[in-house]
């Protein structure tokens, strides 16, 4: 049975994500529910929020696909651009031009 297009990028996705928490365990940041007090919602008073640099920052979307599938999803993204008719095509003068202002910045 073939996967639709729609089913093969949750399955990359969820994957990816797979992939990424096994490598990147975090600490809870709030304590079990039963060590929490009733009625307590947050951190406790008086205790500061970890630094920003202490935090791990989980890879997600395009980041945490194989570099195969994002350039499937651009592909598919172009071709129904050019049928819906709204891609962009470069003139050759557009081209001139781009190719001057990038040797500018040389």
């Amino acid at each position: 049975m073939s996967m639709t297009l729609r089913e093969q990028y949750a399955a990359a996705v969820t994957r990816g994500r797979d992939l990424a928490h096994a490598s990147q365990r975090r600490e809870p940041l709030l304590p079990a529910p039963a060590e929490q007090p009733a009625g307590v919602v947050g951190r406790p008073l008086g205790e500061a929020p970890a630094p920003v640099a202490d935090r791990v920052k989980l890879p997600r979307g395009f980041a945490v696909m194989p570099k195969g599938r994002v350039a499937q999803i651009g592909q598919l993204g172009g071709i129904a651009a050019h049928a819906k008719g709204t891609a962009h095509e470069w003139t050759v003068a557009e081209a001139r031009a781009a190719s001057r202002k990038a040797k500018e910045h040389l």
